[in-house]
């Protein structure tokens, strides 16, 4: 472990094993890459399956009688949209304080069949800071439950949809929409998987409980399109959707507008120069749907993806 962290996830052994750099992250002692180094490890989470722990990151419940008033409290935080968020959804969102500053940015979702219920994923770094706001404030009623008992692996890549599918047997996840989110029982392990991420790809984020994560992990990477990925390469795919976006997240969301535009009229999207992302570049098949690789997406699922984008710059 190094002088600047003091903190370990439950993958911690499994990454020394595997050789990985370790560095200091948030509290964290954290893989920077593994021995297949930053490049490869990018290039394996774009055309196979790579699995990263974020399990340094806060998980976390608000509860309440019900929906609305656990929407309602959380909407008093945030500038979302969260009472009509249906279960089985996730957005993500921000922060703020009373002056309307971002405190940070989280995701939120609605668990299918709990009702009053909310779960949060905030930053590593800010999650004291985060718990703290939200407590403050919180109305006779709610609660916020810590859910440090919890792991979180991130599945990401073309393939991490076959990957998972193959382990879950009745399970759907590979029908699964972006921004989705459920309980799963995968090889045998129970989960809360939502259909989101922020490497650029297709893939999920994994919930399961501490004690069983390193068993879960390393039966990811008994599967041959599975490989274990560093931050570093986290990094180096922020850094690439930045050039997607052309300038910036001004730009991303121009090229989102535009694209609205064009559909309400019922034209042809044609997409502005020096956009590279093949889902940003094909014409519309039928209204509100374009191509994200080969899994056809909603404009609400764009607009989602755009938000994403957005968090990683």
């Amino acid at each position: 472990m190094t002088e600047d962290s003091n903190q370990t996830t439950p993958l911690h052994a499994l990454h020394v094993e595997l050789g990985a750099r370790m560095a200091p992250f948030a509290g964290y002692d954290m893989p920077i890459n593994y021995p297949l180094g930053v490049l490869a490890e990018h290039l394996h989470t774009r055309k196979a399956a790579g699995l990263f722990d974020v399990s340094h990151m806060g998980q976390a419940l608000i509860e309440g009688a019900d929906h609305a008033a656990v929407a309602s409290f959380l909407e008093s935080l945030c500038p979302a949209d969260l009472l009509n968020l249906a279960p089985g959804r996730q957005r993500y969102t921000q922060l703020l304080n009373e002056t309307g500053g971002i405190v940070d940015d989280l995701m939120v979702t609605r668990p299918p069949g709990a009702e009053g219920a909310l779960r949060l994923v905030v930053n590593a770094s800010r999650k004291d800071v985060d718990f703290a706001l939200i407590r403050q404030d919180l109305p006779l009623g709610v609660r916020l439950t810590l859910l440090p008992e919890l792991a979180l692996i991130a599945l990401q890549g073309p393939l991490a949809a076959s990957t998972l599918a193959s382990l879950a047997p009745g399970e759907a996840v590979a029908t699964m929409a972006f921004m989705s989110a459920q309980a799963a029982q995968i090889a045998g392990f129970e989960t809360f998987v939502s259909r989101s991420g922020y490497t650029g790809e297709d893939g999920y984020e994994i919930s399961i409980a501490s004690a069983e994560a390193e068993s879960f992990a390393r039966r990811l990477l008994s599967q041959s399109d599975v490989a274990p990925i560093g931050l570093g390469k986290h990094r180096s795919h922020a850094a690439l959707l930045r050039r997607i976006a052309g300038r910036g997240p001004a730009r991303a969301l121009g090229q989102q507008r535009h694209r609205e535009q064009c559909d309400s009229a019922g034209e042809r999207y044609e997409a502005k120069p020096r956009m590279n992302n093949k889902a940003q570049t094909e014409e519309y098949r039928d209204p509100g749907q374009i191509e994200h690789g080969n899994r056809a997406s909603t404009g609400q699922e764009s607009a989602d993806l755009i938000e994403v984008a957005h968090r990683l710059m």
